[in-house]
């Protein structure tokens, strides 16, 4: 085997015959385009697997929640798969790598894939299942434009046949856009009114209305995840459960016993009665917004590296709706122009994590929430948000 190391390991790509991309080399990079209109076959591990793959497969993408509603649907499969012989995997970003499983998987089997644009760009095939969550803008840091990143995220219904389905979130117009583009029969879910196939609350509810009836699933009272996003989640997954023929009772059980997820306003600590909450993985303005609609009022520790978005409405939601923001990272001080000149006074800027969770313990008061939610990539200061998320939760129990 031989490497190609450096600053110029993409030159003279149409020497080779076959490129397998990786997600993070986007697929209308200047050099894989040349390779291509040379001749060469560009595809990706997801292309692969969905190429070999003899089972089922449930694809979900969004901007935000990927993560959790994949989680929660392999959780509510599972329930129905006790005691038979069909197994039901997990895979994508969160998940296993697939190929791990590959060559164990059977007609019968069910793939819940979380797909992000990266691995949507170039695909020529959609899953049997497609969920669409809610779509705003991200990645511009990646993607040329708002434009190529939502035509990414069309690939999961694309290329989808009659007999396929897809579960659309009818609450975003970016979103909802993706039903003029499937040919499968279409599922909707929202929080804001009522839809004649799919799910929605209602009187506190959580609802679900198929062939004319109407059937309850829970209370929003009996869940344990917060925040109106997190419902939008927990309706599509109960959606795609009960498609694949998983029972009312089943899926009621998987959704009232599901907690978040590491790194998805994850309660850390209570102490002295306030409360630390790990949103890490909220690395754009929507994440973080939709956090601050989970608490009332929440000193939130926000900030990190920029990924090219907007932080207008995120200012203005600071000024409605936190008690103070501490603001971190190279982009603190676009986010801390982005606050209403009138609430400034309201944001404190430091240096690093460390100085930001000290200075919320110093301001916290028995019953606030210190929420830590960046709205931005973690890549000024650490690794990844997952290193970014521990070093969080290690500061609160220090700190509080």
């Amino acid at each position: 085997m031989k490497f190609r190391l450096g600053e110029e390991y993409l030159d003279n790509l149409d020497n080779f015959d076959l490129v397998i991309r990786t997600p993070g080399i986007p697929y209308l990079n200047q050099k894989i385009q040349q390779a291509r209109n040379q001749g060469a076959i560009i595809t990706s591990q997801t292309k692969l697997f969905f190429d070999l793959c003899p089972a089922k497969i449930i694809g979900i993408t969004g901007t935000k929640g990927k993560g959790t509603t994949a989680s929660l649907i392999f959780r509510i499969l599972m329930k129905k798969f006790i005691g038979i012989s069909v197994n039901v995997y997990l895979a994508g970003n969160f998940g296993v790598d697939p190929f791990e499983f590959l060559d164990e998987l059977k007609k019968d089997d069910e793939i819940v894939y979380e797909m992000s644009s990266f691995q949507l760009q170039d695909m020529g095939r959609s899953p049997h299942i497609a969920v669409v969550l809610n779509i705003t803008d991200d990645h511009l840091d990646y993607h040329q434009d708002a434009r190529e990143y939502i035509q990414a995220k069309y690939q999961i219904v694309a290329h989808q046949k009659p007999g396929d389905v897809a579960v659309i979130n009818a609450d975003y117009i970016k979103s909802f856009a993706f039903a003029g583009i499937t040919q499968a029969d279409i599922w909707w879910f929202s929080l804001q009114k009522e839809v004649e196939t799919g799910a929605f609350l209602q009187n506190g509810k959580v609802k679900l209305a198929y062939n004319g009836a109407k059937e309850e699933i829970c209370k929003v009272s009996d869940l344990r995840l917060r925040g109106r996003h997190n419902l939008e989640n927990i309706l599509a997954s109960i959606l795609v459960g009960r498609i694949l023929g998983s029972r009312i009772n089943q899926i009621a059980r998987a959704v009232k016993t599901f907690d978040p997820l590491e790194h998805r306003l994850e309660p850390v600590l209570e102490r002295k009665g306030i409360v630390g909450v790990n949103d890490s993985y909220a690395t754009n303005p929507e994440a973080t917004i939709s956090a601050l609609d989970a608490f009332p009022h929440p000193i939130l520790i926000c900030g990190g590296k920029s990924k090219g978005l907007k932080f207008s409405r995120l200012g203005k939601a600071i000024a409605k709706k936190a008690k103070r923001a501490i603001l971190l990272g190279e982009n603190q001080r676009e986010i801390f122009e982005a606050i209403p000149y009138a609430h400034r006074r309201k944001a404190v800027l430091v240096d690093d994590l460390e100085q930001a969770v000290d200075k919320a313990v110093e301001i916290a008061k028995k019953g606030d929430t210190i929420l830590f939610s960046p709205a931005s990539a973690s890549f000024d200061q650490f690794s990844n948000a997952s290193e970014r998320g521990q070093k969080f939760k290690e500061l609160i129990i220090k700190y509080l």
